[in-house]
């Protein structure tokens, strides 16, 4: 008997430890969706919604055009590519990242996933369901250039997998224009001679997996999706190996495509025994802050990163409750409501404001997930804690770079684009007037000529600045290159808004300690009205009617006609 109750204590244990470990791993969470390809009836859980910053019953009455509707249309048209591709049978799961406006305004990445799950009498498709899981930082992350390098360096020397950055040349040739030094380890390869030719890790490929890995490498490429494949290698030293990859491409300004990913042996995780003691390994050498709190959210447990991250050792974290270093006290948090919510739900998301025990303030992305028992009942909780600050620091430069002219501040053609598109789907949902002008200033190559491109950019400044005053807050001034800018103006009344623009100009600017000139600008607008038009034909007739005021004698403005 006591035998018996001891290998039931085993069992009950090892499930324990499992499901502790389990969740420990499942950090994040993913929406799902079902569709009827042919009604166009949509479902989507609680999550989906949650990602792009809406409650689900903000987005009723939900249908397709709910996706449609929030998806960037640049990439609408690789989805139905890759919908196609799976209706027709040439691909076994639908698969395609794509921006989605958020709430509050700003591009997410999601990856979209999903299979067809039945078909009509006629063989059409019907059914089919998914998963939507946000990658934005991810995409972040890629875009880090050079002066991350050393970075992640370090971050390299501390994980077991191989980070990467694979090229593949136009010749179909490739390397790695960065490869950690993991690659030996994990391979059996030479880091430093991929760098150069990457022949010597293909070749590592086990031969049944080769053509199905090349043929994933070149649909990546063709598509810019996702590569993500698991498949085999000949270990010079360990022999036979299962090998986990992913990536993402970009197009290189040379045309050569460029995946940022990362590998990782995963043989050991293909038993269940060994995915506890690769989990169990996890907590321990984590670079994330794993935190195991009782069901009062009291710290029992923590991992050596803990210390690193939040400042404080183990035994001080012990008995703690599981936000006291947050800068918003965690008890602020979790309310009596949101603290039933946390256990109704298993899991919490999101971002923390947080103290290092040395005063220093950071920004960390914590996941919460409750563990329950064969009762049902919230045992445990497990926190993952994973400091962002500096992923942070460099999203917001990425995104000022991307969206803002460096000279003078102003959005750049790629925002201007964006909230004109905004302003004409507004426009036409409320009937609203809508207008579009494009200026460029007269004689500014002269100016650069005489008083030097300084003296110019000073004036771009000045001008740019000037626009800005003059405009109200919901209207839109860009600099679109050049000496050349563009406006955006919502519920316009009359065309006196660019005689008032042209007007800031009269006022001299001051080019240099002892210099003051006078300049002026040719403009042109159009105006939205009911004409059937998209965003780029008023760009376009805009253009136009400056080129009309630049012919007809300058220093004017002239409508589009």
């Amino acid at each position: 008997m006591d035998q018996r109750n001891s290998n039931f204590e085993a069992i009950d244990a090892l499930n324990f430890e499992y499901k502790l470990l389990i969740s420990i791993i499942d950090g994040s969470r993913a929406g799902t969706w079902v569709w009827n390809v042919q009604t166009g009836e949509t479902r989507f859980n609680g999550r989906w919604a949650e990602i792009v910053g809406y409650d689900l019953a903000e987005l009723q009455p939900i249908s397709i055009d709910t996706w449609i509707e929030l998806t960037h249309p640049d990439d609408l048209k690789k989805s139905n590519d890759a919908l196609q591709r799976h209706f027709d049978g040439l691909s076994e799961f639908y698969e395609c990242d794509a921006r989605m406006k958020h709430k509050s305004g700003h591009w997410i990445w999601i990856q979209d996933r999903g299979k067809l799950i039945s078909r009509s009498e006629d063989g059409l498709p019907l059914w089919m369901a998914g998963s939507h899981i946000e990658v934005t930082k991810d995409k972040a992350i890629q875009a880090i250039r050079d002066e991350a390098l050393e970075q992640l360096q370090a971050i390299a020397r501390n994980i077991s997998g191989v980070l990467y950055q694979y090229v593949q040349r136009l010749d179909g040739s490739s390397y790695y224009a960065y490869v950690s030094e993991q690659l030996t380890d994990v391979y059996g390869c030479d880091a430093s001679s991929a760098k150069s030719d990457s022949k010597d890790v293909w070749s590592t490929i086990y031969a049944g997996d080769l053509p199905a890995i090349t043929a994933a490498v070149r649909r990546s490429a063709e598509n810019l999706s996702v590569f993500h494949q698991k498949f085999r290698i000949q270990h010079p030293r360990k022999g036979l190996r299962w090998i986990e990859s992913k990536s993402t491409p970009t197009v290189a300004p040379n045309g050569e495509t460029i995946w940022h990913g990362y590998s990782q042996d995963i043989t050991d995780q293909r038993s269940s025994e060994e995915n506890l003691r690769v989990a169990a390994n996890v907590f321990t050498y984590s670079p994330e802050a794993i935190l195991i709190a009782d069901d009062a959210l009291k710290i029992i447990s923590s991992n050596d990163a803990s210390h690193k991250i939040t400042g404080y050792m183990s035994n001080e974290l012990k008995g703690k409750f599981l936000g006291a270093w947050t800068i918003d006290p965690f008890e602020n948090f979790i309310s009596a409501e949101n603290f039933e919510q946390l256990k109704k739900s298993g899991h919490w998301h999101g971002e923390l404001t947080c103290r290092h025990k040395s005063g220093a303030a950071y920004v960390a992305l914590a996941s919460i997930n409750a563990v329950k028992n064969n009762q049902d009942e919230v045992t445990h909780y497990v926190a993952i804690l994973t400091d962002i600050s500096s992923i942070k620091q460099k999203q917001e430069e990425l995104t000022r770079y991307a969206n803002y002219d460096v000279l003078t501040g102003l959005p750049n053609r790629r925002l201007f684009q964006d909230r004109l598109m905004q302003a004409f789907r507004r426009a036409y949902r409320t009937n609203g007037e809508l207008a579009v002008a494009v200026l460029d200033i007269d004689g500014f190559k002269q100016i650069n000529d005489t008083y030097g491109h300084a003296a110019g950019d000073k004036l771009l400044r000045e001008i740019g600045q000037r626009f800005t005053n003059a405009l109200r807050s919901d209207d839109t001034v860009a600099r679109l290159g050049g000496d050349e800018f563009a406006f955006v103006i919502c519920d316009i009344e009359n065309h006196k808004i660019f005689e008032r623009i042209l007007q800031t100009m009269n006022e001299p600017v001051g080019i240099s300690e002892s210099a003051l000139i006078r300049v002026s600008a040719s403009l042109g607008f159009t105006y939205l009205r009911s004409r059937l038009l998209d965003s780029d034909k008023l760009l376009s007739e805009a253009d136009e009617a400056m080129y009309k005021a630049k012919k007809s004698g300058k220093n004017r403005c002239v409508s589009f006609q």
